[in-house]
């Protein structure tokens, strides 16, 4: 949960919300994944310390 403008929302309710906003985002991504490597992108994100994974990114490619 987050306090933003005088409320308490959902953390990633906030952050979608800001990026349909034109917030850009990109500059974080530091991995890609296509959709269909979704395992592979959870392993890379949730071994953080050996990938350097900051948010990971999965595509509409296969």
């Amino acid at each position: 949960m987050e306090s933003y403008e005088g409320a308490r929302t959902h953390a990633m309710a906030l952050y979608l919300k800001m990026a349909s906003e034109g917030l850009d985002v990109t500059s974080i991504i530091t991995h890609r994944f296509p959709i269909g490597d979704w395992k592979k992108a959870f392993r890379t994100l949730s071994d953080r310390t050996s990938t350097g994974a900051v948010k990971v990114l999965l595509t509409g490619a296969t």
